[in-house]
């Protein structure tokens, strides 16, 4: 198996740890296109430049040239804590869904009732307006004393 470039394994601990291009081509003093074509391989590491990477990046010499090896060890662990956290997250996601749909089901049942309400309210005030006009009806009639 070919062994990765030196650049690479540099940059695949340095997005591990979470610091940026800026930050590295920073601490060594040069651009970041610079640092860039470093980690791409069009570049060579000079040793100074390497002991300031390591020491950023907190690893020894021996894990950076070891890169396959330990990543090939570690792997195992990364990918059952990554299953763990997913089925975590699967069913954490689950149980948000059952719980929204729940509360969308009794939204929907209060505004049917809400509705309902409103609509026999309005009944009710068509009953009285209609019977306020009756009223109204037999007042502009003519006036028969008994």
């Amino acid at each position: 198996m070919k062994e990765m470039p030196i650049g690479l394994k540099i940059k695949k601990f340095r997005q591990i740890k979470g610091i940026e291009v800026q930050e590295m081509a920073k601490e060594l003093n040069i651009t970041e296109r610079w640092y860039r074509e470093l980690e791409n391989g069009q570049g060579k590491i000079q040793s100074e430049q390497l002991s300031k990477i390591l020491s950023k990046l907190e690893i020894a010499e021996e894990v950076l040239n070891n890169y396959d090896t330990y990543f090939s060890q570690n792997n195992y662990m990364e990918n059952s804590t990554n299953i763990a956290t997913n089925t975590y997250h699967t069913d954490h996601n689950k149980e948000i869904s059952e719980k929204l749909n729940t509360i969308s089901e009794k939204f929907e049942h209060s505004q049917n009732e809400y509705i309902n309400h409103l609509i026999s309210e309005n009944n009710f005030l068509k009953d009285q307006i209609s019977f306020l006009n009756q009223i109204l009806s037999d007042l502009k009639k003519p006036f028969k004393p008994i």
